[in-house]
């Protein structure tokens, strides 16, 4: 993996094995984000229903969040923005295809994108 820290501005350290958590976890609600700190990769099956998932606040947030819809549904998978925080300028996102996923991190103030595949801009 590689993460262009120029997009960065809140990292206190150089990113290693001993400074980061890598995890997943699988979700199939709504929910929100409470992590701080790691690569956190989010496996979200939306087959019940459209999902929401509510970021922490960007602020000292060294996190890299990884989301990807799991599922073959119409059902959207929306990731929103911390209060008034935006997501490159926006205050949702949205997946709605199977296997799509966004990867963002934290500038300090506020969420960017820095890795996606969303089928729906190639079709």
């Amino acid at each position: 993996m590689r993460i262009n820290r120029s997009l960065i501005t809140n990292f206190d350290q150089d990113l290693n094995a001993s400074n980061l958590i890598f995890a997943y976890e699988s979700k199939t609600s709504n929910f929100t984000i409470t992590e701080t700190n790691g690569l956190i990769t989010y496996l979200v099956n939306a087959t019940a229903g459209a999902i929401t998932v509510t970021l922490p606040t960007a602020a000292d947030n060294g996190s890299y969040f990884i989301i990807k819809k799991t599922d073959s549904t119409a059902n959207a998978v929306t990731i929103d923005a911390y209060s008034m925080e935006t997501i490159d300028n926006d205050t949702t996102i949205a997946l709605y295809d199977q296997y799509n996923y966004v990867g963002i991190v934290s500038n300090g103030v506020n969420w960017v994108v820095v890795d996606e595949f969303r089928n729906e801009i190639w079709t």
